[in-house]
């Protein structure tokens, strides 16, 4: 829940206002959610930074402060998250910022030290999860996110065999994709980037099936379509991505390639 002036009076007499707007400026946002007398705080990272609303007495915001926070909307997007903290907990995380601020040459914000501290008990904790338990955190995520997308894109270096193979054979080979992530994907598009080739991707088709073939005297994973491909309704251009962006298999959901133009707005 973000606050705007207009709820500064509750908070002015906690003397907590002004904790808000450096957490504002922090891109955090502050839930104080009446949970004070437990000296609990809510502590939000924002999907999308948001500035603090535009309400009475917000034209005192200098134009140094409005560009600030309309910098915070171009911000690349944040997954949210809430963190519990008992007052013994939040009081040293408040002294060490406050340290760290003091010491250095620039602010810094609490949620920075949250961070550092989440990202090396991950490096630690997968260490030993691997080393002690043989599991692989990172292999068991990949795992996961290939059940969310229902489309792999792949490559194809000559116009030659994009006509004759996906087009008119409707079937594409080598597929080197993992017997977990076929049992998800629904559909293939191809990317195509040889000579003469709009380096681009404009068609897909719909999955019947892999199967392990010899091709060519070599053995090779095909994938068949159920029927001929299908145009994209716009083409989706190299846009500024460089062409070894496609070298390797990039999932994706078909919805998302239905509506872009440009492989910048490829959602992997």
């Amino acid at each position: 829940m973000t606050r705007t002036r207009e709820h500064a009076p509750e908070y002015e007499n906690r003397g907590l206002w002004k904790d808000f707007i450096f957490a504002a400026r922090h891109d955090i946002n502050i839930n104080m959610n009446h949970a004070i007398d437990n000296d609990i705080i809510l502590i939000y990272h924002t999907v999308v930074a948001q500035p603090i609303a535009q309400t009475e007495g917000a034209s005192e915001m200098t134009n140094e402060n409005s560009k600030y926070f309309s910098g915070l909307l171009n911000k690349a997007s944040k997954k949210q998250v809430a963190v519990y903290f008992d007052s013994k907990s939040l009081d040293e995380i408040d002294m060490t910022v406050k340290q760290f601020s003091q010491i250095g040459t620039s602010s810094f914000a609490r949620n920075t030290l949250i961070e550092e501290a989440v990202q090396k008990y991950l490096v630690d904790a997968k260490k030993f999860l691997l080393d002690e338990h043989t599991i692989d955190v990172d292999a068991l995520i990949e795992i996961e996110r290939g059940k969310k997308f229902d489309t792999v894109i792949l490559s194809c270096n000559n116009e030659g065999s994009f006509r004759d193979v996906f087009i008119d054979s409707q079937c594409w080979w080598p597929c080197r994709i993992s017997e977990d992530r076929e049992s998800h994907l629904e559909f293939i598009a191809l990317y195509r980037g040889g000579d003469g080739s709009p380096s681009a991707i404009t068609h897909y088709a719909a999955i019947k099936e892999f199967k392990l073939e010899k091709v060519n005297n070599e053995k090779a994973k095909v994938c068949y379509f159920k029927e001929p491909p299908k145009e994209l309704p716009n083409k989706i251009t190299i846009g500024n991505k460089d062409g070894v962006f496609f070298r390797g298999a990039k999932y994706v959901k078909l919805d998302n390639l239905l509506k872009i133009t440009k492989a910048d707005d490829i959602m992997i």
